[in-house]
């Protein structure tokens, strides 16, 4: 009797372990990843701005984040704005098109190409989407 009640109560543990490390796998629990990108990453580039994962907007003068072209992070809550952008030198000597695009949880949702359509020497452009 006694060894029925011990693997009756080994039982329970390990059934109540597994359902604890079925809502630690839970997809709905799991924080959503966010990648930005910009093609190309170049010398015309003047700043890289972009929302963090605090919603904040960020003007970075390097491209850090950038240099292969990517940036990415999560976000534990939604909904979320997301947005990355830039700005850059543009002249006679070239015509500068960037390829920005945001990504969520591996899939594109928001892209655009970016290009001076003034006659000013800088260009400007974001792409925005809202993760909800």
């Amino acid at each position: 009797m006694k060894i029925v009640l011990v693997l009756s109560a080994l039982m329970l543990v390990f059934t109540s372990c597994k359902k604890d490390d079925d809502k630690n796998n839970d997809p709905n629990s799991e924080s959503t990843l966010i990648r930005y990108t910009i093609q190309p990453i170049d010398d015309n580039i003047i700043n890289v701005r972009y929302k963090n994962q605090n919603g904040i907007l960020i003007i970075e003068p390097d491209s850090i984040q950038f240099a292969d072209g990517s940036y990415q992070f999560s976000v534990p809550s939604l909904p979320f704005a997301a947005k990355v952008g830039l700005l850059f030198n543009d002249n006679a000597f070239s015509i500068e098109k960037y390829e920005v695009a945001i990504y969520v949880n591996g899939t594109l949702k928001a892209m655009d190409t970016i290009s001076n359509t003034t006659n000013s020497s800088v260009g400007e452009g974001y792409v925005e989407y809202t993760v909800e």
